[in-house]
């Protein structure tokens, strides 16, 4: 199955997926996606052109036979507003499944929607939106962030699913 596949099979089942189901449940779910034999971390679609429209893919984590964490993530390095409305695409659209799949986040956070090239108009990167839920079986977090600073930025588009006693948001 090819990567671009895969991804969108993620994001179609996104709404099975949950941190603490076991290796046969995600693969009933996705039967396509390949578990590495130590089946500890693996990634699929890396740095293709594969999630929302952009170069990414997601990663999973299990730990004794159980989904610890996944997430999937989009980086680039293409300064562009062009590429930025790409990302804010991308974030509502994805936000926009988990809206339909799991509800209204309990925090909505936007910070700034405005591009600031920083090459006319200096900064050190600055968050733009991020979305956190929470329910029986996880929490999870979707960000647009850009990031910056000593000359060097990145766009970072991510998505982070965690067991609910996570401490970090």
């Amino acid at each position: 199955m090819s990567c671009n596949s895969q991804n969108n099979a993620v994001t179609k089942k996104i709404s099975d997926l949950y941190v603490g189901m076991t290796i046969q449940e995600f693969e009933d779910i996705l039967p396509d996606i390949v578990i590495p034999e130590n089946n500890i971390d693996f990634q699929t679609g890396k740095d293709k052109d594969d999630v929302f429209g952009l170069t990414g893919g997601w990663a999973f984590n299990f730990k004794d036979g159980i989904l610890n964490w996944f997430m999937m993530n989009s980086y680039s390095d293409v300064i562009t507003e062009e590429n930025y409305q790409k990302y804010e695409e991308a974030y509502l659209g994805f936000k926009s499944i988990l809206e339909e799949t799991f509800g209204k986040p309990y925090e909505d956070i936007t910070h700034n929607v405005r591009f600031k090239d920083p090459y006319i108009e200096r900064h050190w990167g600055y968050d733009v939106s991020e979305a956190i839920w929470k329910n029986s079986k996880m929490k999870f977090k979707l960000i647009f962030t850009f990031m910056g600073g000593k000359g060097e930025y990145h766009f970072l588009l991510k998505a982070e699913f965690h067991n609910n006693d996570y401490e970090y948001y």
